[in-house]
């Protein structure tokens, strides 16, 4: 298993366990967007792996990055709009940030 899918399934418990009770009361239709593209980035960075060094793989990457963006933009949103504390979202901004990087890393080693 990749490193950036190991730490995309620690985004997504960080994700549940500390972002998404305050913001399923808070902005219910943020939270479930949220949750799926959370949810959707391991599962395309699974997908893309599985067909090794190959443009179908890089598809994949892309998808998982630009699901990967909706999370961080989601959680920047859930913020500024004060659903969720700045300390309570900030590991999950920052391992988003981290992932959305090795992704962009990878994509572009091809």
């Amino acid at each position: 298993m990749l490193l950036v899918q190991e730490l995309s399934l620690e985004l997504v418990a960080l994700v549940h366990r500390d972002v998404m009770p305050k913001a399923r009361v808070g902005d219910p239709d943020l939270a479930d967007q949220l949750g799926r593209a959370v949810r959707s980035t391991p599962l395309n960075i699974a997908e893309g792996e599985g067909y090794g060094r190959s443009r179908r793989r890089a598809h994949h990457f892309k998808t998982a990055l630009g699901s990967g963006r909706e999370v961080f933009i989601a959680l920047r949103l859930l913020v500024s709009t004060n659903v969720v504390p700045v300390a309570q979202a900030a590991e999950s901004v920052a391992l988003s940030d981290r992932v959305n990087k090795m992704l962009f890393g990878l994509i572009r080693k091809g």
